[in-house]
């Protein structure tokens, strides 16, 4: 079943499927980089944590960056109700897990331990691109703020 996002202009529109490009964007990214470390796991444990490295430096340096921009730019536009405070909640609840499997996957010894952390973060970002289109953009609908605003200024 197609999800229902609102959108009160054809900017708005046009912003919820630029935002829905870039979570699939980043989790493809994700996906193929968690694969690439799982393929890595039976080699010698250098090459294992070579494509470790690459998935956390990428973590770092292009996924926690953007996560946290949309969430300081669309959750404090969400209009007040208890419903959207508890898609926020949750959405923050799976940006703190995001955060502590990179952080464990840096520090990983073993390559079973990187594995598992590596799913992990991948798990943990599908639940919140899911949290984020299913819940937070509908609801960012309702938002004083244009949602091709808020766009935007993730994008600057």
């Amino acid at each position: 079943m197609e999800k229902l996002v609102l959108a009160s202009t054809g900017a708005d529109a046009d912003a919820v499927v630029a935002i829905e490009r870039r979570h699939t964007e980043l989790g493809t990214a994700a996906a193929m980089k968690t694969l690439h470390v799982l393929n890595m796991v039976p080699r010698p444990y250098d090459v294992v944590r070579a494509a470790r490295d690459d998935l956390v430096w990428w973590a770092y340096s292009r996924l926690q960056p953007y996560l946290e921009r949309e969430a300081d730019l669309f959750f404090p536009a969400l209009p007040s109700s208890s419903e959207a405070d508890d898609a926020a909640r949750d959405a923050r609840y799976r940006l703190t897990e995001i955060a502590a499997a990179v952080t464990r996957l840096r520090t990983d010894d073993t390559a079973h331990d990187i594995a598992a952390d590596a799913i992990a973060l991948r798990s943990h970002l599908t639940a919140f691109f899911e949290t984020q289109q299913h819940r937070i953009l509908p609801y960012l609908a309702f938002s004083r703020r244009p949602i091709h605003e808020l766009w935007q200024l993730v994008n600057t």
